[in-house]
């Protein structure tokens, strides 16, 4: 078949330069693709064993603060017949713990009725009962509130 001038017709397009833009656009996705499935994976690999690792020594750490708080009040009242501890918890100062309670004392020279504020900072107790409510209220206040 020919036009009138002695021409023939245009084939149509086979779409080459689409096929190859279409693939481009693949490739490029597909990197992408890849490069967040890589960031993902050391996301969940490393970043988040860690934290979770980090949480479970400040867990063991927090513990390990709370025991020798109450070692540390019981070496303070070494007369006391029993000791009833409450509401203990562990306040972070930057990498050191802080421990604060209320500790419940039964001893003969009892001079509290009822349960009284303890502060425990860098391996120091404080007592109520022993260093004044003023002391421990400003200690508390700094470290627990």
């Amino acid at each position: 078949m020919m036009t009138a001038r002695g021409i023939p017709p245009m084939k149509p397009a086979d779409n080459v330069g689409r096929r190859r833009f279409s693939i481009r656009w693949i490739l490029a996705a597909a990197g992408i693709a890849a490069f967040v499935i890589v960031v993902v994976w050391l996301v969940f690999a490393y970043v988040i064993p860690d934290g979770v690792a980090d949480g479970k020594a400040d867990e063991r750490d927090g513990a390990a603060a709370i025991l020798a708080a109450k070692a540390a009040v019981e070496t303070r009242l070494p007369d006391a017949q029993s000791m009833a501890f409450d509401k203990v918890s562990v306040v972070w100062l930057g990498e050191a713990p802080a421990v604060c309670g209320w500790v419940d004392v039964d001893e003969p020279q009892d001079s509290f009725d009822g349960p009284e504020r303890f502060v425990y900072v860098d391996g120091q107790v404080m007592l109520e009962q022993l260093d004044g409510s003023d002391a421990v209220k400003q200690r508390w206040d700094d470290a627990c509130d």
